[in-house]
């Protein structure tokens, strides 16, 4: 990693890195997804890239934050109430929702849970 701070919710996104992105992107449009997970605890992040800049974020967790002012969402575990930040950002790419699946599962992604689901070794 090159030092740069990260976007608050992120642990790789930082301002360097979505420049980059959005600039490969041109006119284009993008969501950058992070997630960690173990055993049911953890949290994700999406942001959404649109015609070369970076337009929104969003992040939770189900660790509460030790600082007040923190922009991400805490969940406590369990069922969720509200789309998860991938979910809304597939949402404002134009995914649109099934009564069946959520924006995730509507474009397969339950079907990579893993890294060793996307044939990555970790």
């Amino acid at each position: 990693m090159s030092g740069d701070r990260t976007f608050e919710g992120f642990e790789y996104l930082s301002p360097k890195i979505a420049r980059a992105i959005a600039r490969g992107l041109g006119d284009g449009s993008a969501l950058y997804v992070e997630t960690f997970y173990h055993g049911g605890t953890g949290g994700q992040g999406a942001a959404l890239l649109e015609d070369g800049e970076l337009i929104w974020t969003k992040a939770e967790s189900t660790y509460k934050s030790e600082n007040p002012n923190s922009i991400v969402a805490y969940r406590p575990f369990g069922p969720r109430l509200m789309k998860s930040p991938i979910s809304e950002g597939l949402a404002r790419l134009g995914v649109v929702a099934s009564s069946e699946h959520d924006e995730f599962d509507s474009v397969g992604l339950g079907n990579f849970r893993s890294l060793e689901n996307l044939g990555l070794d970790y």
